[in-house]
């Protein structure tokens, strides 16, 4: 069965989407093309508006964690840039990766490249100082705080 007359959708989509929907559910990409629809009964039209509203205050939601997500992304990539400023000292150079033309890497002996990477992957850094640091700096941070809420006034 067809829905009817959808309002003010095009004819062309009228068919297919009163062919392809329930009579229960109207589609529409906004609120007034659904006002504007007149053969459909009230309590039909309040369904669809119902289902309407269920879907933007979801929306709404998920918006909202997103934006929470993203403030407390960029608080910790604030708080990453300072830990990463506070290793580097000065004087010390950015590294950056070496980018080598064809005539270069045509004139590199591959067997001492090879071998050069075969002793980056045999190195066993001690992960365990990052663990360390990581404690100190909470350390640290909580006598910060304890120190500023007895010196604020």
């Amino acid at each position: 069965d067809r829905l009817g007359n959808l309002g003010v959708i095009d004819d062309k989509y009228d068919v297919a989407i009163s062919t392809a929907c329930c009579v229960i559910f109207i589609l529409s990409n906004e609120l007034p093309t659904m006002d504007n629809a007149p053969e459909f009964e009230l309590s039909k039209l309040e369904m669809g508006a119902s289902a309407c509203a269920n879907r933007i205050l979801y929306t709404e939601k998920r918006v909202a964690e997103l934006w929470q997500k993203k403030i407390d992304d960029t608080r910790r990539m604030g708080q990453l840039r300072i830990q990463i400023d506070h290793l580097t000292q000065e004087g010390d150079e950015e590294q950056e990766f070496q980018i080598y033309t064809e005539d270069e890497l045509d004139a590199m002996d591959k067997d001492i490249e090879i071998d050069d990477l075969k002793n980056i992957q045999n190195v066993n850094p001690n992960l365990n100082v990052l663990e360390d640091y990581r404690i100190r700096e909470k350390v640290y941070l909580s006598r910060v705080r304890d120190l500023e809420d007895i010196t604020i006034v």
